[in-house]
């Protein structure tokens, strides 16, 4: 199965992340792609599947969208990852952003 992968956006942009915040995610492809995507953050080390993830909507054949909340278990240093599953059933997980994502609690 090869996912040609062509942008990830995401909104809003900052240096760091609380948790509570929203993350809403555009996947745009080189070509139309057919699958199920589940895109979350994963904490630097985490083992597939034991992150929270979120079902994209596709929006259009090279476009997929949804958000990712911003947890508690998130404070740290954390990796927005992609699980890309296709309609023959094989699971692919590749990192969605190359740029790892700092996380801190808020205090009062």
């Amino acid at each position: 199965m090869e996912i040609a992968l062509r942008e990830v956006r995401y909104s809003p942009t900052k240096d760091v992340y609380n948790p509570g915040d929203v993350l809403t995610v555009a996947l745009f492809f080189a070509k139309a792609w057919t699958g199920e995507v589940e895109v979350g953050l994963a904490p630097d080390g985490a083992v597939s599947g034991s992150y929270p993830t979120t079902v994209f909507a596709r929006s259009g054949g090279a476009l997929y969208e949804g958000q990712v909340h911003v947890r508690r278990e998130h404070i740290g240093t954390c990796r927005m990852l992609a699980t890309f599953t296709g309609v023959d059933g094989t699971a692919t997980v590749v990192p969605a952003v190359g740029t790892p994502f700092a996380v801190r609690p808020i205090v009062p």
